[in-house]
């Protein structure tokens, strides 16, 4: 009987050291995982989407505007066109997408590499914290990029002189680039908030990261639900495009659907 009640507190006491592991950042809530696992899933999913916008970036929006701005300057000089003032700025926002997005593709490789070192924990190592830091600039400035990129076309184009059709054709398509730019930005930064502060536990249970993810995708998913619906129907574009607009609303909608539901049911149901 003495041997056994001397026994009783290691039960309580890795507990407590259990808890406070937890508190350390190295809860595992059976749901989208631990810090690590999914922040090697996160990286590698987002890292291969970069890739691949990464063509459609460089090759139509930078060299796109690039052009455009070449083309201005020779009918200037032709005396054509009265000025080419906002062309400038349309290179400088293309540039900051692009430069964002290799920045947030050279912090996402570096981080899932780390995250495959058991030493290179962001629990516990500061060291391994940084490339949450790129993560958070490099989509802070890919975002800001899209801002800045849109706001500039929207001058060039003579939006003010449109009519309020035209107007609200043009608008769909700028809000669905925005609205796009932000599920990847939003999602970049979220991970390098994630990665930079576990010590904060502002992500570390199972609630405020699901509901963090899932806001932002039934945000961007209302938002871009809107423009492509309107683009839909759109005379600036082709039949083809009307009708994949339609099919990209569509599932846009089934998104918003399904995130909206998951949210309620998890505040509702969960603890």
């Amino acid at each position: 009987m003495a041997t056994a009640t001397e026994q009783q507190p290691a039960p309580t006491n890795n507990n407590d050291q259990g808890e406070g592991e937890k508190q350390k950042g190295k809860s595992d809530d059976k749901c989208i995982g631990n810090r690590r696992i999914r922040t090697i899933l996160l990286s590698g999913l987002l890292f291969a989407f970069a890739i691949f916008a990464a063509g459609y970036i460089l090759s139509t929006i930078v060299d796109g505007a690039k052009d455009a701005k070449d083309t201005c300057e020779s009918q200037l000089d032709q005396n054509l066109v009265a000025n080419c003032d906002h062309y400038p700025g349309l290179v400088h926002g293309a540039n900051f997408i692009a430069a964002g997005l290799i920045f947030c593709m050279i912090f996402l490789i570096i981080q899932m590499i780390l995250l495959f070192i058991p030493a290179c924990n962001p629990s516990k190592n500061a060291q391994a914290r940084i490339p949450g830091i790129g993560n958070i600039l490099g989509g802070g400035l890919y975002l800001f990029g899209w801002i800045y990129y849109i706001s500039k076309s929207k001058e060039i184009s003579g939006y003010d002189s449109f009519s309020d059709d035209l107007k609200s054709d043009l608008d769909a398509i700028w809000l669905a680039q925005f609205g796009e730019a932000l599920l990847f930005a939003g999602s970049v930064i979220l991970m390098g908030i994630d990665v930079l502060i576990p010590a904060k536990l502002l992500m570390e249970t199972e609630g405020t990261r699901l509901l963090f993810n899932l806001g932002l995708m039934a945000a961007t998913a209302i938002l871009t639900t809107t423009a492509y619906l309107i683009n839909s129907s759109s005379d600036l574009l082709s039949d083809e495009k009307q009708s994949a607009s339609a099919a990209i609303a569509a599932g846009y909608i089934i998104l918003a659907i399904v995130c909206l539901l998951w949210i309620i049911l998890f505040i509702v149901t969960c603890d």
